[in-house]
């Protein structure tokens, strides 16, 4: 049972939960403009664009009957507070599997661009190992109960998650940076430079942003792990 200020428990929560559908909203956005732009892509990256998008929308409505569970059901009820809803379960696994997905995409591309299939593999690697990972830690959280508690004494599979998340970002980032800036470099065309130039400023900046967010989480987590204010990162860690 959690010691801590019912308002540093539930206030966080309201607030990831406000972020997610934020961000789902945005993931649909861009899946929309997907579609319109890029028409003849590959059937197989079209079903694998699907396949997250669908993924995502599953995440979202976990998301939502989790906080429908505790503010909902549990209005009023600060007693619920102590206890996971049972859809929180399936996060660890649903993530787990958008993150891989994501990363071994990413590292599939960086072979295509450079032919070298050492850094594509420790991508590879160090996604698999994470996403096994958020398998135990899903495990872990079940076998001991859905309770406010469990997850921080599962959090040591939670730790190598994380860990392995932002690696690879760090990893596909610097890559995709290092390939860009070759590219730009020997680019002389005009238009050319500056669509590669757009490439590489959205490459950081998004690459920076999901590695600052796995920071401040595990960051959170470690120092407040008896406040929810860690899981403002958690639930959107797959849209990113």
């Amino acid at each position: 049972m959690t010691t801590a200020d019912p308002s540093t428990v539930a206030a966080p929560l309201v607030l990831a939960y406000l972020i997610n559908y934020l961000l789902y909203g945005v993931s649909v956005v861009q899946f929309l403009l997907y579609l319109i732009q890029y028409p003849r892509d590959r059937s197989s990256l079209k079903m694998l664009v699907w396949l997250i998008f669908l993924l995502e929308t599953v995440t979202t409505a976990v998301v939502g009957f989790v906080g429908w569970a505790t503010f909902g059901e549990g209005f009023g009820d600060i007693v619920s507070l102590n206890y996971l809803p049972s859809g929180w379960a399936l996060f660890p696994f649903i993530s787990g599997i958008i993150t891989t997905i994501v990363q071994n995409f990413l590292s599939w591309r960086i072979y295509r661009l450079t032919n070298r299939i050492w850094l594509s593999g420790v991508i590879f690697v160090i996604s698999v190992v994470g996403c096994a990972f958020s398998f135990f830690f899903g495990v872990r959280v079940i076998q001991l109960g859905l309770h406010y508690d469990s997850p921080q004494a599962a959090g040591k599979y939670l730790d190598v998650w994380i860990s392995c998340a932002a690696v690879c970002d760090v990893l596909g980032t610097g890559a995709i940076v290092t390939i860009l800036t070759k590219s730009y470099s020997k680019t002389l065309r005009g238009s050319t430079r500056t669509m590669v130039s757009n490439l590489l400023k959205f490459s950081v900046e998004t690459g920076l942003v999901a590695t600052i967010w796995a920071i401040i989480h595990v960051s959170l987590w470690a120092t407040m792990p008896q406040t929810s204010f860690h899981y403002i990162f958690y639930f959107s860690l797959p849209r990113l």
